[in-house]
């Protein structure tokens, strides 16, 4: 599945735990994001996203698939319709 640049504001939360990291979002796909951080989540960790581009809100559940020194692959897991639907709008912009 292609991935796009892009760039967003992003707010990623672990399931069940106080950690939030804030950080910017550098390419979507219909099935998940990459999050560019250092204090990436490790690999497997369920997590809550949102992320703001141009006063629009996405959000999703997640899991991290792969963490890097650049940063986070987050793969969706729960996306609500709505959210789909800006999902859908944001890749086809």
């Amino acid at each position: 599945m292609p991935r796009y640049s892009f760039k967003a504001a992003s707010v990623i939360t672990e399931i069940g735990s106080p950690r939030i990291v804030v950080a910017p979002t550098s390419e979507l796909s219909r099935f998940g994001c990459f999050v560019q951080t250092p204090s990436a989540f490790p690999q497997g960790t369920r997590i809550h996203i949102e992320m703001v581009q141009e006063g629009t809100t996405f959000v999703a559940f997640g899991n991290v698939a792969y963490a890097t020194g650049e940063g986070m692959g987050i793969v969706f897991s729960t996306v609500e319709a709505n959210n789909q639907a800006i999902l859908e709008k944001w890749l086809v912009e």
